[in-house]
């Protein structure tokens, strides 16, 4: 049962690191968490009646897996970019801060990343 639980939880996380032309939006990502935190809460129930070294086992190849799946791009977060632009503003003698990105002003620090 814990396998069972453990691949339905990869396949959740899975869906998400498809690709970009996949990306679920921001109700498709709160529907696949709530599966996904339902999943868990089960998965806590059944590992409490399973003998203690199956079930190490168990949870222990799930982590290892997860943390496989998480390796790929992050999907949702453009913070890196933006802190690239900053540094690049800064970098050019000018305060990041006092300029939005897109002002005319910075036109010549703008390449193919912004």
């Amino acid at each position: 049962m814990l396998v069972a639980i453990a691949t339905l939880l990869a396949l959740c996380y899975a869906s998400l690191w498809a690709g970009p032309a996949h990306e679920p939006g921001v109700l498709g990502f709160l529907t696949l968490m709530a599966v996904a935190f339902a999943l868990y809460a089960i998965a806590c129930r059944v590992a409490r009646r399973v003998p203690e070294h199956p079930a190490l086992a168990i949870i222990l190849g799930g982590a290892v897996l997860f943390r496989a799946l998480t390796a790929g791009p992050v999907l949702f977060d453009d913070d890196l970019y933006r802190y690239h632009w900053d540094g690049k503003v800064l970098a050019s003698g000018r305060n990041p801060y006092a300029y939005a990105p897109n002002d005319h002003r910075l036109g010549g620090l703008r390449d193919d990343a912004w």
